[in-house]
């Protein structure tokens, strides 16, 4: 897709962003080279949704990881130029739809100038998992992750995944990324920011709905990853003590906004 205001690429299956590019700017997203694009194999890079639960889990372990939804093939329900004032003139919205193991989820993606993603979550059944999660698990392409910090994380709790702590927060606030990464920040709605000095760029992204920011980069290759040096995962969901009572018949909706601006 190609708009004045940006280009996309979208997959059915998973109901995927794979690639966006603001009008002005390089693509906002990663993808790795070494994705395969095969039913039943996630595919690594741009915007996976993870849900109804997070890795294995609150409780876990579920299986599989990240839930079906980016293992499931999606039905395009709109797709509609949408001219309001925060999107601008020109933009476009998609919506997808699913229903899977006892929830429905209609997901919207906003494409203009920024990238704007919802997702809304309905329990259909007295759902499993009883504690349900959702995660917009956005890759953000950067030019060298360990040139790269995070603003916006300074004073959030955060749980380390990985057993080895975080790297310090500098006198300024800033997150650095010197090493494997990864880390639910509990921050509410408040924004946050990658700041690339080699890119010359930062991404902003705000969220409502979503108690939960996900920083990760592994520091190596993997089976169907490799030059993560090009890539920084910041996220919004609910997660972990974010979770939420998936209760018959409520819905839980996510939002995250992701903006870039030149420097």
């Amino acid at each position: 897709m190609e708009t004045p205001l940006c280009g996309a690429l979208v997959s059915l299956y998973g109901a995927q962003l794979l690639s966006f590019t603001p009008a002005g700017h390089t693509n906002l997203l990663w993808l790795s080279p070494k994705t395969v694009f095969a039913e039943g194999t996630a595919i690594r890079g741009g915007v996976p949704v993870c849900a109804p639960w997070f890795g294995p889990g609150v409780a876990g372990p579920l299986s599989p990881s990240h839930g079906p939804c980016r293992l499931s093939t999606w039905e395009l329900a709109a797709a509609e130029s949408d001219g309001g004032e925060e999107s601008g003139a020109g933009a476009v919205t998609l919506v997808f739809t699913l229903e899977t193991g006892g929830f429905s989820y209609r997901y919207r993606l906003g494409l203009s100038h920024a990238l704007t993603l919802e997702l809304s979550i309905t329990a259909l059944d007295e759902a499993v998992p009883p504690l349900a999660e959702a995660a917009l698990h956005t890759y953000l392409r950067v030019a060298d992750v360990s040139q790269v910090s995070v603003s916006g994380l300074a004073s959030a709790p955060a749980e380390d995944k990985t057993g080895k702590g975080l790297a310090p927060r500098g006198e300024d606030g800033l997150l650095p990324i010197p090493a494997h990464t990864d880390a639910v920040f509990i921050t509410g709605d408040a924004a946050r920011t990658v700041h690339d000095p080699v890119l010359g760029r930062s991404i902003t992204l705000t969220s409502q709905g979503a108690g939960s920011t996900i920083v990760w980069n592994p520091y190596q290759d993997g089976p169907d990853l490799s030059e993560w040096q090009k890539m920084l995962c910041l996220e919004s969901g609910s997660v972990t003590t974010s979770a939420w009572p998936a209760r018959k018949g409520e819905t839980k909706t996510i939002r995250a906004r992701y903006e870039v601006r030149a420097f």
